[in-house]
């Protein structure tokens, strides 16, 4: 019989979490042959295989893949969209669950009554990383409501995010679109995710919190990494390399011009956690790709991009030393 879903698990020293993660999968009110798990092992050193072993000698619908080389989240996810049978594919982080049993059975009961190209959850429910999945979970939610938006109608709304999670995609549409993630990456969702939303065009969201992410210290994403830095600056330069390269209604790109340079000066106030030598060589790359050449309604705004665009380096030490000051004030303030 063919896949209805496939759920994409790419796992990287996570093997604390795996067996929630697979047990919030495998005890769904779905028969088994509706729906396969891809876990994609990133080369990580902590165990995943064993871990998976014990589900493979009791599920047929379990599937292990192994990267010979460490690849990062996008890689694995790619692997897992290449190895996928289902018609849909889901991407569900090791270290997430799936809180309802009845999940997809409601899933896949939507894709099917709306044809849907992109089937994406309005939110997610979060949980700390000690909670077990026997904690969360629940067994049954009662029938839920669905709305369709266009790309335009969404990136403008409340419902605009950038995580892949909490979302079912249709296979055939990312394959025909090349819609695949930047590799050995950090932030691989940023552009990823707008590219795909503008190529479905239009987007069913559920109003369904079946997604429970855990709140993990150890994410990859989370903390002050450089790595995380500099993945999270790419994103943006390759967000708008993208939409750079689309025609869009004047009011739409006046909203995006605004949008990105919050992003800038979003990222420039970031720069301030890490050393000023590996701060400013990646902040200038918002130099390279033209980012500080955009203009905003605001003449403060104004200001610190040019700055940036000609005085990197003294923006950088500038915006560390004053946040510092400010910082050093509170703390005084809050001492008297």
């Amino acid at each position: 019989m063919p896949k209805i879903l496939s759920v994409i698990i790419p796992c990287y020293n996570v093997a604390q979490y795996l067996a929630d993660c697979l047990d919030s999968v495998l005890f769904q009110d779905v028969d088994n042959s509706t729906f396969e798990v891809i876990v994609v092992d990133d080369c990580s050193p902590c165990g995943e295989k064993e871990i998976v072993d014990t589900y493979l000698s009791r599920y047929d619908n379990v599937r292990y893949v192994r990267h010979d080389v460490n690849k990062r989240q996008g890689g694995a996810r790619n692997t897992g969209i290449r190895a996928a049978q289902g018609e849909y594919v889901m991407f569900l982080d090791a270290d997430d669950c799936i809180k309802y049993q009845n999940t997809f059975s409601i899933l896949i009961e939507s894709v099917k009554k709306y044809q849907s190209v992109v089937l994406r959850s309005t939110s997610l429910e979060t949980f700390s990383s000690d909670c077990t999945y026997q904690q969360i979970r629940s067994t049954y939610v009662n029938e839920v409501s669905c709305q369709s938006l266009d790309f335009i109608q969404w990136r403008k709304s409340s419902l605009f995010n950038c995580s892949s999670c909490a979302t079912l995609y249709k296979r055939n549409f990312l394959l025909e679109n090349n819609l695949f993630f930047r590799e050995n990456v950090l932030f691989e969702d940023t552009d990823w995710v707008q590219k795909t939303m503008y190529y479905a065009g239009s987007i069913e969201f559920i109003d369904f919190a079946y997604y429970a992410y855990r709140q993990s210290p150890n994410s990859t994403t989370r903390g002050y990494s450089i790595e995380a830095f500099e993945g999270n600056v790419d994103g943006v330069v390759e967000m708008v390399r993208f939409y750079s390269e689309r025609e869009f209604v004047d009011s739409f790109l006046e909203y995006l011009n605004e949008g990105f340079v919050n992003n800038v000066i979003g990222l420039l106030r970031l720069s301030r956690k890490y050393k000023i030598k590996e701060s400013c060589r990646i902040i200038k790359k918002l130099n390279v790709s033209g980012l500080t050449q955009l203009r905003s309604k605001k003449v403060s705004k104004n200001f610190i991009l040019l700055s940036l665009r000609y005085l990197p380096s003294f923006t950088v030490i500038g915006i560390k030393f004053c946040v510092s000051i400010k910082e050093m004030c509170l703390k005084f303030k809050n001492a008297v």
